[in-house]
């Protein structure tokens, strides 16, 4: 698979919608990935909710 992809500038926002997908392809892509490597979980932004920050 084969993904191009750019640069955001430093004022243009990316919606969670975005890291979320790539998230997904992130972890689909792990399929492949070394057996000689340590495993990797991307997670999507749904994960971290606001009560979690409250913790600290």
């Amino acid at each position: 698979m084969c993904i191009n992809m750019k640069d955001f500038p430093p004022s243009v926002w990316m919606g969670a919608a975005i890291v979320n997908c790539f998230a997904s392809v992130l972890n689909y892509e792990e399929v492949n990935r070394s057996k000689e490597t340590n495993p990797c979980l991307f997670c999507h932004t749904y994960c971290f909710v606001s009560s979690l920050f409250s913790l600290f």
